[in-house]
Parts: structure tokens; C-alpha cells; sequence
């Protein structure tokens, strides 16, 4: 709440949704604007709608409450004078598709400028809030990535102790001079970029939590860890923990001021009156959504290569160099930046149990598979095309037809009688017939049809 008035029938601020009427939530009425109140759901739901009850003994306008201000509208309550006791009034959201995780009460803007100052407070006696129970979940994307710190005493101290879903390990920065100009950092890198929502810092139980009191969270696309340094004020900020640490309070969570941002980098930096003292932290955690420029095929045990790039960045430019070179899929394997087309499909999981989780997989057999935004589009069936090359194979597939005509740079790709691909630029003046004569189907996956006798499947690069 903006303020808590304890002094009105011992109110609280978590009596509001403590389940039971007969309490009370209060403020204090000292603003000289309407006070608020507001509810964390943890989580961000499509809250359908509300109840508010009044409180017990209400002489005045306690519930001509509004939702409003610098947040969503989700609804404004009724006009009252007078309430029966406990009695329940619902607000219905307007946009019951919207997720939120924050519900605000606030006094309508009618009564703030009706009553004088001391009349302007929030008075309740619970408030229920009603949700689909769908939850807009986000996934740590910094488990098990790679991390750097600008020193560390030990291998038992690692960077990487602090991200391998351990709160019981730790990761221990060295010391830095109290006169020295660099400050010590602590950097994930996430592998690909995302739209960071928040970070959940666990601070240590064993000792010394206090080093974290107001630490710093900062976000960005380049780092260099072979500087040892990171400036405040070189990175965007994401926020900061706004007061000392409390061991009843974990994680400590950091909402993220910008959350439209994409992102490769999470850099956490003590508070600038810390900057002598050993920075050491148990856990972190980054929730967010990933580009997307990613979009993941799934893990495959083999990958038929059709060209190599041996210089490439990250993954994003690996993806790019392989859509640039017409071809449908990409995956990075001992260094390399691998472009064709995948088979045998796996469960994600042995990708993701083998690898860094970064969808690079260096020491394994497997092959974590992105498309590349190239995909066929279906045009139809046909009684004929116009085309200039053509394949047989008895491995057919869409794909593969698909591919290899995007490989010698044409535009569509036809399949006829199970195995046959004809490549070329037009369609050209040839009548679209129904599909239930394009009812062969493909040699090398039966679950797809490729063409019929005397008719073409088309497809065009989207």
C-alpha cells in the first residue's frame, strides 16, 4: 500500500488478501494525493475480474474506487454513497486477453478532489482477483551458461558455481582495492539475445550476504572479457535491489526497467559503496523471452551439411549466413557453422542434457537444429508448371525438393508421382486443379504428398 494505517482497527496491509473479511486494510490518509493499493500475483495472468468487500463499518464512499493512472485500465467500479457491511462488488477487466501480474486499487480521481486530505485514504476488507489459470511463464535462460567474473580465487569459487541451479554453492570474486578504479563484475552470457523480464539473485546464507545490499543489474549485446573492467555507465540498466539484503527475502528479484530491449549479456555489479569488499552470491537467475530470430527446429542425431562457415560470431549471425546461402536450416558443431538439412529427430532434451544449453553442442553426437525463416509455401495443385531442372530421388521429401531448388536459386519447387522434383521460376499458364489429384505420396516421408500422375504439387519460397 502507499502508506499502512496500523493505528485503524489494527489494520494491515495483507489483511487485504488474507482470506478473511473481518479484518481490515487501511492507509494512513497523509498523501496529498488518493492512495493505492496493489497486489503481486507472482506470476502475470488474464485476470478476468475482481471483487472488492467493504469493510465492516463504512459510513462513506469506501469502494468508489478506480483502476487508474500510468498502468492498464482494467475497470472502475461502482458509484456508491453508502455500503451494506462485507457486502462484495466485481469489476469486470476490459481486456480479459492482456496478462498482468500487478492489480492496483486506487480512489476514483471524483473523490480524491471531493474531500479534503484527510478523507483521501484506502479502506477495504478483502479483495479477490480472478484469473484464467493460464500463466505467462518465463524460463532462466542463464542456467548452466557460460560465466566470467573479473577475478576469483579458486576453482571452487567459479563464475559458473553461481549458475549451476545450486543455492548451496557459491561463486567468490577477489579482493579489489579500496583505491583501485576497478570495480568488480560478474557477466552471463545468455548465447542469444532476449527480452530480459527480471533476475532473481539468491545472496548467501552461510556468511556475508550483506556485500549484495543494493546491488546492480546491467544488460548489453557486447562484452569483452578480456578487459577487466566494467564501468557503470557502459551498459543499459536493468535495475537495482532497492535496499539492504534480508535472508527472508529469496531470491531477491529485480524487475528489468526496459523489457521490449533484446539482450546477449546480464552484468551484476555491487553497489559503488561495496566496491572494497568481495562480491560473492550464491545463485542467479534470468528469466525472459528469447529473439525471434531463433526459431528451433528440435535436436536431431544427424545433419546433411551443404556448405560451412568457418568464421561466424554467434549463432544469430550462423542463422543469417545460412538463410543468405538459400538453405533451410542451421546448427553449430567443434566451432563450426553448419548450413543444410537435418534428420532422425530426438527429444530436445538430449540436446539440451549434452550441451551448454545454448544450443551448441561441441562434444557430442548431437545436433541442436534452427530454421533459418526460409520455408516453403504451398501454392497448390496443378495440372503442369513451367520449369527448367528437374531431380528424382527415391528419398523424396518436400523438403529436400525444396531444397534443392532453392540451391540452384529458383524460385518454386513441384513434386510429382512420389519421387520427382521440377524446379523453376514460374508457375506459367497452367490450370490449378482440385487437390484430390495430388494424392501420391512422398517416397521419403508418407505423411507428405508429392504430387499425383499428371499433377504438381507448387511450392514458393515465402
Amino acid at each position: 500500500m502507499s502508506s499502512e494505517g496500523g493505528s485503524q482497527d489494527g489494520a494491515k496491509v495483507y489483511y487485504a488478501v488474507d482470506g478473511n473479511l473481518t479484518n481490515l486494510a487501511h492507509t494512513t490518509n497523509t498523501l496529498r494525493y488518493s492512495e493505492w493499493f496493489v497486489v503481486d500475483l507472482i506470476n502475470a495472468y488474464q485476470v478476468q475480474y475482481i471483487t472488492l468487500y467493504n469493510r465492516k463499518n463504512c459510513s462513506r464512499d469506501c469502494l468508489n474506487t478506480s483502476i487508474r493512472g500510468n498502468y492498464d485500465l482494467c475497470g472502475i467500479g461502482p458509484d456508491l454513497k453508502y455500503a451494506v457491511a462485507f457486502q462484495p462488488f466485481n469489476v469486470t477487466c476490459n481486456n480479459r486477453n492482456k496478462f498482468s501480474r500487478f492489480v492496483i486499487i486506487q480512489q476514483s480521481l471524483q473523490i480524491e478532489q471531493a474531500y479534503n486530505t484527510s478523507d483521501r485514504y484506502v479502506h477495504f476488507s478483502e479483495l479477490e482477483v480472478y484469473a484464467d489459470d493460464t500463466i505467462l511463464q518465463y524460463n532462466n535462460v542463464a542456467l548452466r551458461k557460460p560465466a566470467y567474473m573479473s577475478s576469483f580465487n579458486s576453482s571452487a569459487c567459479s563464475p559458473n558455481n553461481c549458475l549451476d541451479g545450486e543455492k548451496t554453492t557459491y561463486c567468490l570474486l577477489a579482493h579489489s582495492p579500496s583505491s583501485s578504479t576497478i570495480e568488480e563484475w560478474f557477466v552471463v552470457d545468455l548465447k542469444r539475445q532476449y527480452q530480459v523480464q527480471y533476475v532473481a539473485l539468491y545472496a548467501r546464507t552461510d556468511c556475508c550476504s550483506f556485500v549484495m545490499d543494493y546491488f546492480v543489474v546491467g544488460l548489453a549485446n557486447k562484452f569483452n572479457t578480456s578487459v577487466n573492467a566494467v564501468n557503470r555507465g557502459t551498459y543499459d540498466p536493468c535495475g537495482s535491489w532497492a535496499t539492504t539484503v534480508n535472508l527472508t527475502i529469496q531470491p531477491m528479484r529485480v524487475e528489468c526497467r526496459n523489457k521490449n530491449n533484446y539482450y546477449r549479456y546480464v552484468i551484476i555489479q555491487q553497489d559503488a559503496s561495496n566496491k572494497a569488499i568481495n562480491m560473492t552470491f550464491a545463485e542467479l537467475e534470468v528469466y525472459g523471452v528469447e529473439s525471434p530470430v531463433y526459431n528451433y527446429k528440435g535436436c536431431y542425431e544427424s545433419f546433411q551439411v551443404q556448405s560451412i562457415f568457418y568464421e561466424f560470431s554467434s549463432l544469430d549471425v550462423c542463422v543469417n549466413l545460412c538463410k543468405d546461402s538459400k538453405t533451410l536450416y542451421a546448427t553449430i558443431k567443434d566451432s563450426l557453422c553448419l548450413c543444410g538439412t537435418s534428420s532422425d529427430l530426438l527429444p530436445s532434451s538430449s540436446c539440451f542434457e549434452n550441451c551448454d544449453g545454448s544450443g551448441i553442442c561441441p562434444e557430442t553426437s548431437f545436433y541442436a537444429v534452427y530454421t533459418t525463416s526460409i520455408s516453403p509455401g504451398y501454392m497448390g495443385c496443378y495440372t503442369d508448371v513451367d520449369y527448367v531442372d528437374s531431380n528424382s530421388a527415391s528419398s523424396r521429401t518436400i523438403e529436400n525438393c525444396f531444397q534443392y531448388c532453392l540451391g540452384k536459386n529458383f524460385s518454386y519447387a513441384n513434386l510429382q508421382n512420389s519421387r520427382e522434383c521440377y524446379c523453376g521460376y514460374l508457375i506459367g499458364n497452367h490450370a490449378l486443379a482440385s487437390n484430390c489429384g495430388c494424392n501420391s505420396y512422398c517416397d521419403g516421408n508418407a505423411a507428405e504428398m508429392c504430387g499425383g500422375v499428371a499433377r504438381k504439387n507448387s511450392y514458393s519460397r515465402k
